[in-house]
């Protein structure tokens, strides 16, 4: 919706205008902090990096490692793990900040359609 459509439904919204070129920083920034986690590594989506792990040992601190990096360059991210990529989407959409998911049907049993979207 335009801008002022959405200040006329809410007169709390918030209009920021995007910054391309710092986006794409960003974007790099991750990725290159992606690789720090896996040599396979897949830019999925701007802001989404799909990783390959081939050792799983010691992953949750190995991951919470990088939040804090990339909390230093002012970044938030969020790591969703699970066996398929886009269980992997979902639990990062999910994850305060990293969500690990062992049993892939028993994490998507409960969720509302409209958070099945997400990886589509």
């Amino acid at each position: 919706m335009t801008p002022s459509q959405a200040l006329a439904r809410c007169l709390q919204v918030a209009i920021r205008t995007r910054e391309r070129a710092q986006e794409n920083l960003i974007g790099e920034i991750l990725l290159q902090h992606a690789f720090m986690l896996s040599p396979f590594v897949e830019a999925t989506a701007p802001g989404v990096c799909t990783l390959q792990f081939t050792d799983n040992r010691q992953l949750i601190a190995k991951a919470s490692r990088v939040l804090g990096k990339l909390e230093k360059c002012g970044i938030r991210a969020h790591i969703g793990i699970a066996s398929l990529p886009d269980t992997s989407l979902l639990a990062a959409h999910l994850a305060r900040p990293i969500l690990q998911i062992d049993e892939p049907k028993r994490f998507l049993a409960p969720l509302p359609i409209e958070t099945l979207g997400i990886a589509l």
